[in-house]
């Protein structure tokens, strides 16, 4: 799972977990344009990896302890590249929070990266 899609960072983490070659990578954001990006440029890279995208506010912690609780991905990966945005930082300790609810789930890795 990589949640936040809009930054370069974002899409260059994607495009590095691509090389892996991961089953079913799932692409969480809460609009809809960087996620539609994201999967036209793994069809045109990756073609033979299906992502699947979820439209998703990762400060709503009952909708990502939803998502993380029934379909338990193996690794979790948020960036948080709001250096000059401080009030941005909520969304981050949203998914933060939402994320103690990996301690139930087969989550072998929770990965925040602050971009400062």
């Amino acid at each position: 799972m990589v949640t936040g899609l809009a930054g370069s960072i974002d899409s260059e983490l994607v495009r590095q977990i691509a090389a892996l070659r991961p089953s079913a990578p799932l692409l969480v954001d809460q609009t809809e344009p960087p996620q539609h990006d994201i999967r036209l440029m793994m069809a045109r890279e990756c073609p033979y990896i299906e992502c699947h995208t979820v439209v998703a506010d990762i400060s709503n912690m009952v909708r990502m302890e939803d998502l993380i609780g029934s379909l338990r991905p193996d690794y979790v990966f948020h960036t948080a590249a709001y250096k000059h945005v401080p009030m941005m930082e909520d969304g981050v300790k949203a998914m933060a929070t939402a994320a103690k609810s990996l301690n139930y789930t087969t989550t072998r890795l929770f990965c925040l990266m602050r971009i400062t």
